[in-house]
Formats: structure tokens, sequence, C-alpha cells
């Protein structure tokens, strides 16, 4: 998926300023040297570095002030390594299956389940190697304060 970030290269400074974004800072500014590299290769290893893009795409001026110029970036936008929408529910699971799974009870008295959709794009079609990639995509999740234990069930969901 392309996405696009708006810049301004300061020339006589000699840096880069993103003004929208993720790297977007008023006072926020990155040394850029035009004589040492392409406007393009700086822009691809800070998106990269930072997790956002895999690739710049194009560079184009829109517009020459002085000693500023501003460029839109077009990059292909990295995604994100757990990309599966989650619906949290109480009392039931909000599709009406996997009704033998487990809810918590919070003192409170509200009970939680969550149900986790994974998007099949994300994931290889083996089942030999299915458990490890849902396992890896959930690491995070069960890194997280206040999750005690993740239970996994892989099968069909047609399946008696």
């Amino acid at each position: 998926m392309q996405e696009t970030v708006t810049l301004v290269h300061d020339q006589k400074r000699k840096a880069i300023q993103f003004t929208e974004g993720k790297l977007q800072g008023a006072d926020l500014w990155y040394p850029y040297d035009r004589d040492k590299c392409a406007l393009s290769v700086a822009v691809e290893q800070l998106l990269t570095l930072n997790g956002i893009a895999l690739k710049v795409v194009s560079v184009e001026r829109t517009q020459q002030r002085h000693v500023y110029e501003d460029f839109i970036i077009t990059y292909e936008a990295k995604k994100p390594k757990f990309t599966a929408p989650i619906t949290m529910a109480t009392n039931e699971h909000p599709d009406g299956h996997n009704a033998n799974a487990t809810m918590s009870c919070l003192a409170n008295g509200a009970c939680v389940s969550i149900a986790v959709h994974l998007d099949q794009a994300h994931f290889n079609g083996s089942l030999d190697v299915l458990p490890v990639e849902v396992l890896a995509s959930l690491r995070p999740l069960s890194a997280s304060e206040g999750i005690s234990s993740i239970n996994i069930e892989i099968g069909d969901d047609d399946a008696e």
C-alpha cells in the first residue's frame, strides 16, 4: 500500500523536516546534505529505520522558496507485524461460535473474552507452519500486562 508524506528541505541548514506523520516535529530536523546523497535515499533510510516504509517510490518537488524546498514523498508502507482486528466482547463471542472459549470474570463483575480474527493473507497455507506463525503474531499480545495466558485452537471451523 502506497502512502505519502510531506517534507521541507532547508538547503542552508542542510536538513529536512517532516511536516506530517510519525517523524513530524516543530523543531525536529534531520541532517541531510544533497551533495552526499539523493533525497530519496536519505528519506528511505529514515522511513525504513523507523519501521514506516519498505521503500521510497517517488520524490516530487512541490514548491521552491529561496533556501526552502517542499517535497511530497510517496513510499511503500510497511505493514504492521500484527494487523488482525481484535474484537472484545462481554458475555459471549460476537459471532456466536467458540462457545467453549474461556471467559475471564473481573473483580468488578464484568466478564471479558477476546476473539482474534486473523487475516489469512499474512499466513502460510501449511498446517505444519501455521501454529508457529500464529504464536509469533500473538507474542506481543501475550507479553502485555494483564494477559496471563493465550489459548489457541487451530482446526476446521465447520468440523463437529
